[in-house]
């Protein structure tokens, strides 16, 4: 998937294609992996990241701005799986 989709596109951390589409009011400046062990701070960590963690930065077309995006990702989530 990465390029093929969207031109912001990256492996994950567990290997996943992980992928950011902007529809609207904006960019896509940045996407980044991260591994989720390279973060010392535990608490309030879920038990499974399935995608690792991504940092993205969108910036919007105006300042103050409204932007509509979607991520993109081939993995199957189940029903308790959570994405933000």
């Amino acid at each position: 998937m990465p390029g093929t989709l969207t031109p912001f596109a990256v492996t994950s951390s567990t290997g996943e294609d992980i992928g950011i589409k902007v529809d609207s009011g904006g960019n896509c400046v940045s996407l980044e992996a991260i591994a989720p062990s390279t973060i010392a701070d535990t608490e309030n960590r879920p038990e499974n990241l399935i995608c690792g963690l991504i940092d993205t930065e969108i910036k919007v077309d105006t300042p103050g701005g409204v932007c509509f995006d979607n991520g993109l990702t081939l993995v199957k989530a189940d029903t308790e799986s959570l994405f933000l």
